[in-house]
């Protein structure tokens, strides 16, 4: 980022930050210029583990010529219709695999089927897609189908910012669905064990990537591309994974593509001891950022933050007067200023029928954190998108 001046976040002063705008490294708006300075930034930086940010002297952006409409209701109602669509891919998903498992047997157009319903999903309506992930709610046996669902659709999702071609997104939805089917060939002693695999359970665990490979090369004569994500998904940017210590660009595009969508989904599984809460999507992408580029492609995270954004749709948000937000659209060139619903006054009171606003068109509101008390967000929840459908998986 030649045109820009970096900084330490510790070195930075109200004067450095003032009337100017603020990127990070992946070329992310952090504060518009026509933010006022507050020590909320650089707190909040810090805590994100961003230690040095860059400053655009000359910018001169203007916020007021860059708002966009986008309804609340317009947004609940694609919300509401693509969960549906949702809800019938995991169960199509499910119902496919559990018949491959018993039979041996399975028809390629079954899993090409479930992709290009994903695909119109993850291509055209990205909002609804990260809203569903951010609502984990299903039966523990169901987990393992949402989670190849869910991966799929990241995947297709990363790919088509990627400006990848149509053919090469589904592909990767396929490669993205199918990447784990080698777990059915796992003992389910090891597969359902309480607690730490033994050195040999961890081996034969390890196994799945080969089993995966022959499934979807042999059995379901799929592509070579799209087999040798199974293989792969484990291989780390830096060499260190299995099974067979790839590193940089000996690990193929979409294997490096479905590594960051199933780590990402996999933390979003995970239990935050600290908050008592499944891990938001804005936790998993700080930890993505971190892990790259050790384990992942620091170029195709630089895309997937973009794509997901600091404050992903259907996170709720804290404003520097207290108010809630429910994030319901990001401003792409601006993601620190996004299209919120108001959900709480200054007292933390829930309000249902609160303003959409749009920060790009508010100079003195700017968020400050992002709200991680469960009962709130239990709330609110229930109280715009209920939870029923993912109940049934």
């Amino acid at each position: 980022m030649p045109k820009y001046d970096f900084f330490k976040t510790s070195d930075l002063s109200e004067e450095d930050y003032n009337n100017k705008d603020v990127y990070l490294e992946n070329d992310i708006l952090a504060k518009s210029k026509y933010i006022p300075f507050s020590k909320d930034y650089a707190e909040m930086l810090s805590k994100w583990d961003i230690h040095g940010v860059y400053l655009d002297k000359n910018s001169n952006t203007d916020i007021a010529n860059n708002s966009i409409e986008y309804d609340f209701d317009t947004f609940l109602n694609e919300y509401k219709m693509f969960s549906k669509i949702y809800f019938n891919c995991v169960e199509t998903t499910k119902t496919t695999i559990l018949n491959f498992k018993k039979t041996n047997f399975a028809q390629k157009s079954d899993f090409n089927t479930i992709v290009n319903n994903l695909y119109d999903m993850s291509t055209h309506n990205s909002t609804s897609i990260l809203n569903i992930l951010n609502i984990q709610t299903y039966k523990k046996e169901t987990e393992f189908y949402v989670r190849l669902v869910n991966v799929s659709m990241i995947s297709m999702m990363i790919a088509n910012s990627l400006k990848l071609d149509n053919e090469q997104i589904r592909q990767i939805g396929l490669g993205g669905l199918l990447y784990d089917i080698g777990m059915i060939k796992i003992p389910e002693n090891i597969l359902n064990k309480f607690g730490s695999l033994s050195k040999d359970e961890y081996v034969d665990m390890k196994k799945h990537t080969v089993y995966g490979y022959k499934i979807i090369k042999n059995i379901l004569r799929f592509d070579e591309e799209i087999a040798v994500v199974a293989l792969s998904h484990h291989e780390y940017y830096s060499g260190k994974g299995y099974p067979r210590s790839l590193s940089e660009s000996q690990i193929d595009v979409y294997s490096r593509i479905v590594a960051i969508a199933q780590a990402m989904e996999g933390m979003l599984r995970n239990f935050n001891v600290h908050f008592r809460t499944r891990i938001s999507l804005s936790e998993a992408i700080r930890e993505i950022m971190r892990e790259s580029p050790s384990k992942f492609d620091p170029r195709i995270v630089k895309v997937f933050v973009n794509v997901i954004s600091l404050y992903p749709v259907g996170s709720i948000v804290i404003l520097n007067d207290n108010r809630r937000g429910l994030v319901f659209f990001t401003n792409r060139n601006y993601p620190m200023r996004p299209l919120i619903k108001i959900v709480s006054d200054a007292d933390e009171s829930f309000v249902k029928d609160g303003e959409s606003i749009n920060l790009l068109d508010y100079r003195d509101v700017y968020i400050k954190q992002i709200e991680t008390n469960p009962i709130f967000l239990k709330h609110a929840q229930e109280e715009f998108f209920g939870v029923d459908f993912m109940l049934e998986l």
